[in-house]
């Protein structure tokens, strides 16, 4: 009997191995991981007037990629249990693919892996920036998402923040009576803000 159900957990885990990560990525809709990496490397790119490719902004870029890939997957589970989804396969909660509870233990490991990385940046501000762009993807969610105007300022603004998060993530850092101030010099801030601007308003007129 023991070695029956020992067989049968086996069994289960490796169809769960291959089951779950297969649908968690396609959850996580690939296109947008290289997509959020490369906004918040062109902000780099911007603020400084080089590649400047620094362990700060590579740490910065995956961050911001897994941030939007994982509110991917919440949005997914949110859609599932309101029953928004309930005639759409391409949910994969929906389709069977994976349970609420697996999707739930794996966005816990990795929302805490993500605030114990943004816990080893150096700077507060890119801290604070980093932080308020992965609790902004929860409550827009979980609160928001029913409220179609505060939505779409929410997804744009998330987006948009992006190339902001890049730059602060390789610009110099001031310190003046023990306050940081990240250093950009005046027409790349206007530029940064076009961009940015941008950004935004292309994605919030997309989603009407």
């Amino acid at each position: 009997m023991k070695i029956i159900l020992l067989q049968l957990v086996v069994s289960w885990t490796a169809i769960a191995l291959k089951r779950v990560p297969r649908a968690l990525f396609k959850m996580s809709r690939p296109i947008v991981i290289p997509q959020s990496a490369m906004l918040t490397v062109s902000g780099a790119i911007v603020a400084v007037d080089e590649i400047k490719f620094t362990p700060e902004l590579a740490t910065t870029a995956a961050l911001v990629a897994t941030t939007c890939a994982t509110s991917m997957i919440l949005n997914d589970l949110v859609d599932a249990h309101r029953g928004t989804d309930a005639n759409r396969q391409s949910n994969q909660v929906v389709a069977g693919n994976i349970y609420k509870h697996e999707v739930v233990i794996f966005l816990t490991y990795v929302y805490i892996a993500e605030i114990c990385v943004i816990n080893t940046l150096e700077s507060t501000v890119l801290e604070m920036a980093l932080y308020l762009g992965l609790f902004a993807t929860i409550i827009y969610t979980n609160v928001l998402k029913p409220i179609t105007w505060i939505k779409n300022i929410s997804v744009a603004g998330i987006i948009a923040s992006s190339p902001i998060v890049g730059a602060l993530s390789v610009t110099e850092v001031l310190i003046s009576n023990n306050d940081a101030i990240h250093v950009i010099n005046t027409a790349n801030q206007a530029l940064l803000i076009k961009m940015s601007a941008m950004i935004f308003f292309i994605f919030f007129l997309k989603k009407f």
